[in-house]
């Protein structure tokens, strides 16, 4: 069941979780509260594998430790104990069958992959890295948008002096000149960074495009 690194495959993940199905039966009592504290750590080291927060995989147990508790409280041979037993034991099994879901699903770095599926995952990971790099150059377009309408104003401004009052205010004119500066100082730099961003949005942009069409090739060939 173990990998290198304290991580497992897709197949060793499922082959274990087999395993305590059928011997969960042998489980001291009470034997839900043991299974879902061994599938918490099974599920763990998938999730470690998957580069997600293994505690979060021991959220079932909690629930069903959570609703044990409840249950002693309020009496197991009471009605109201039994109810809360069930909707507890049902609540953890759906929230540890859809991390099992998920964690099946998502592939990992030890899993075993063909060479169309690992075009496919190439190509679905550059789009996200396009879509994550657009969303991330957004702010900074808009601020360097904001400032630039302010410049654009400055110097409309001083265009504005200068066709009314020629060079007869010179304390005027440096001044609003002065404010011209300021801003210029502010806009250009963020005009750079805005450059750099785009040439990295264009390079992804190009990563993907070539990583689609060798997957849209090899779907020919097949």
């Amino acid at each position: 069941m173990q990998a290198s690194n304290w991580q497992i495959s897709r197949r060793q993940y499922g082959f274990a979780l087999g395993i305590l199905i059928a011997v969960a039966i042998h489980f001291p009592a009470p034997r839900a509260l043991f299974a879902y504290a061994v599938a918490g750590g099974i599920t763990a080291l998938r999730f470690r594998t998957l580069q997600w927060k293994p505690s979060r995989a021991f959220i079932p147990f909690a629930i069903a430790a959570a609703g044990l508790a409840l249950g002693a409280l309020l009496g197991f041979h009471s009605k109201a104990g039994t109810s809360v037993a069930h909707i507890w034991r049902f609540l953890a099994l759906f929230v540890q069958a859809g991390m099992t879901l998920r964690a099946v699903i998502k592939h990992g770095p030890t899993d075993a992959i063909s060479p169309k599926q690992k075009l496919a995952h190439d190509v679905l990971a550059k789009r996200r890295d396009v879509l994550k790099t657009l969303k991330d150059n957004r702010p900074l377009a808009e601020q360097h948008r904001l400032e630039a309408a302010k410049s654009a104003a400055l110097n409309a401004e001083l265009q504005a002096h200068i066709a009314e009052h020629g060079h007869s205010r010179p304390e005027e004119f440096q001044e609003i000149l002065a404010r011209c500066k300021a801003q210029r100082a502010i806009v250009e730099p963020l005009g750079e960074e805005l450059r750099e961003a785009t040439d990295r949005m264009i390079s992804k942009t190009e990563d993907f495009k070539q990583a689609r069409e060798a997957w849209k090739d090899r779907n020919k060939a097949a």
